[in-house]
């Protein structure tokens, strides 16, 4: 396979395969299952950060720390996030994806998972986000994210879309691979947001195409990007602190 091709590929696996289940990350050691009696000490003094995309995909977390190790695995756990939903953001990112951000929908529940980081890891991830120029990376309070033990965070970090949601007839999309009770609004694919995407701003263009040029020319991915943003959706939850003070946590293991 050619480097452009497995590039328009890797761009189309958004947001990637996680496990249904809790796991610890340690860079090439691989991962393992995180059982709810392990979850505290896991996650004690780390960052709750919810991972409305790829964030929760093991092969997303080890391109963005290569050098993991045993002492500093990222625990990832599941949750269910109630009166959100994860949605495109009005970006394409660096890499050719449509990536994601959450909004707000009240009856859904969708299931996601938070990714808890040390301080010392945030830099790499905000990198990675792009923060301040696709992201802004805010604390969300007044929620309600039931963890696999079934413990409650009121309030956890997360990446929200500078330029709001990518919409289709003025609500958000959102993504498809991702499972939710009670969706309200439509759910796309990775191949057909990024088809979408290419009818309104380039349409006749080969689908490949349309994804390589994103991937190889910043001038043409960042136009496409501010075409998209005209009529995108703002993130609507007052609640979101951008740039708030860091919150670390540590959840317990009684239901």
């Amino acid at each position: 396979m050619s480097d452009s091709a497995d590039a328009v590929r890797r761009a189309l696996a958004y947001p990637y395969d996680a496990p249904g289940s809790c796991y610890l990350h340690s860079g090439e050691s691989g991962i393992r299952p995180l059982g709810a009696a392990d979850l505290a000490a896991a996650t004690r003094g780390r960052i709750p950060i919810l991972a409305s995309g790829s964030n929760r995909a093991p092969e997303r977390i080890a391109a963005k720390f290569p050098t993991l190790g045993p002492a500093d695995a990222i625990p990832v756990t599941r949750c269910r996030l109630h009166g959100f939903d994860t949605v495109y953001s009005a970006h394409i990112a660096r890499y050719g994806a449509i990536a994601a951000t959450l909004q707000v929908s009240p009856g859904t529940v969708a299931e996601l998972a938070v990714t808890w980081l040390s301080e010392a890891q945030l830099p790499a991830m905000h990198a990675s986000e792009a923060c301040g120029v696709n992201y802004d990376f805010a604390l969300i309070e007044g929620l309600r994210v039931e963890l696999a033990n079934g413990t409650v965070l009121t309030e956890a970090h997360a990446y929200i879309g500078r330029r709001g949601c990518l919409a289709l007839d003025g609500a958000a999309i959102a993504l498809a691979e991702i499972p939710a009770q009670g969706r309200r609004f439509p759910a796309l694919d990775q191949r057909a947001i990024q088809t979408l995407a290419r009818d309104r701003l380039a349409p006749g263009l080969a689908l490949d195409s349309f994804i390589e040029e994103n991937i190889r020319t910043a001038e043409t991915r960042l136009a496409r990007t501010e075409a998209l943003a005209k009529d995108a959706v703002p993130f609507a939850w007052p609640a979101a602190k951008a740039g708030g003070s860091i919150q670390r946590g540590t959840i317990s293991t009684t239901v």
